[in-house]
């Protein structure tokens, strides 16, 4: 009914979805519900051109990168930890090996391009402090930040040596095997780190032919464990939900 409509419209103008963490800093606790979710916040290598097509290049700027600061700085302690490509919402990924990927080498002041979007404000922060953990160990390092529709043909094409990235691996279908299609396959449609394993590809189609959750999640697990053995993703953090509700609003489902 119209009523309802009214009704509906005037609790909407009391919510506020995807609160800025500065803002969020300046309201009270009654005004700000806070909820995990399965997005991470990480750096991605190209693994088609430039320098991070040596692995001991990307297993020296993952070794270089310290996520703490950026959780408990850049997002002021409003996001949590993360180990790998799932973030600690995904209980399922709590069983998890540590791999083991190639000897680091010396960048010796070998020239590189960070980029970022500034659609989210906490990006551009990230990539700053990220920098300068990849310049203390040897790297030069360009910083590009543009929004993501200014550069998105560019970080679908491999122009940048890394990118730092937020997404979401839950995508519509509570599923993470669609998002390593994706992500993390040859031909995947959002391959930020230009990455190609011919053996993940095979464990991605694998994992998609189970029909049980349980063991799609198991391989889930394991290409993820063989996905971060190549250093190709370095996380940094698993981002949250933050919705602002006026006083009087009740019931916001998280």
């Amino acid at each position: 009914t119209r009523k309802e409509s009214s009704a509906a419209s005037d609790v909407y103008k009391r919510q506020v979805d995807a609160v800025p963490i500065v803002e969020a800093e300046a309201m009270d606790e009654d005004e700000l519900v806070e909820v995990p979710i399965p997005r991470t916040v990480g750096v991605l290598l190209n693994n088609e051109s430039g320098a991070f097509t040596d692995p001991g290049m990307r297993a020296a700027a993952a070794g270089a990168v310290d996520s703490a600061p950026v959780a408990e700085g850049v997002y002021e302690g409003r996001a949590d930890a993360v180990e790998g490509l799932y973030g600690p919402v995904s209980d399922w990924a709590e069983e998890r090996a540590r791999p083991e990927g190639a000897e680091p080498e010396d960048p010796d002041g070998e020239t590189i391009t960070l980029a970022t979007y500034d659609d989210r404000p906490e990006l551009p922060e990230a990539a700053s402090a990220v920098a300068e953990d990849l310049r203390s160990a040897g790297f030069e390092v360009e910083v590009t930040v543009q929004d993501f529709a200014t550069m998105e043909t560019d970080l679908m094409e491999g122009a940048y040596d890394a990118v730092i990235g937020t997404r979401s691996y839950l995508v519509e279908t509570n599923d993470p095997v669609n998002y390593l299609a994706s992500d993390w396959s040859c031909e995947g449609s959002y391959n930020l780190a230009r990455f190609c394993e011919e053996d993940i590809d095979t464990m991605i189609a694998e994992a998609a032919g189970h029909t049980e959750p349980e063991e799609r999640h198991e391989a889930a697990v394991e290409i993820e464990e063989a996905v971060l053995a190549t250093d190709s993703f370095v996380p940094l953090v698993a981002e949250r939900a933050r919705v602002g509700v006026a006083e009087g609003v009740e019931g916001v489902a998280q």
